[in-house]
């Protein structure tokens, strides 16, 4: 009988509510802050150049798979990056190999510059896509390369 007085007395405090109602907000919290931690992108250095490093990742763009670029300059100065770009590409009519024709260049301040997506292109030349040099393709990306890329302090 003292136990289920005990009992009672317990479920009359607010507090207690308070604390079930929030056990189930600090589950979904813990839930996503892990769906989060294992979704970052994944990110592959392609190559370092003059203290700037040069990352890719293949990302869907709508139906199309395309490659996001980023930069890491571990210089203390901006630097001026100019490259051109390398695909392997897959689509309708097998597997090939592109080359873009057209030479990029941004001008990269000290850290990081990255390109989180394809629908906001903050610095031109952060998303890379065979369609940028055929206007007709819709071929999708499934590697990338930087090629003769040079960097000017």
């Amino acid at each position: 009988m003292r136990t289920l007085h005990r009992l009672f007395t317990i479920l009359q405090n607010p507090l207690f509510f308070c604390c079930l109602l929030l056990l189930p907000i600090s589950a979904l919290a813990q839930k996503n802050a892990s769906a989060n931690a294992t979704s970052a992108p994944d990110w592959k250095l392609s190559t370092t150049v003059g203290g700037v490093e040069l990352y890719y990742r293949i990302a869907a763009c709508g139906s199309q798979k395309i490659a996001l670029l980023k930069f890491v300059n571990t210089n203390n100065k901006a630097v001026t990056i100019s490259w051109n770009e390398a695909f392997d590409v897959s689509g309708a009519n097998g597997t090939a190999k592109r080359s873009g024709q057209a030479k990029k260049q941004l001008v990269v301040a000290p850290g990081k510059t990255e390109q989180v997506d394809c629908q906001t292109d903050p610095q031109k030349g952060m998303v890379a896509r065979p369609a940028q040099e055929t206007p007709v393709s819709t071929e999708d990306v499934s590697d990338f390369r930087f090629t003769n890329v040079t960097v000017t302090k």
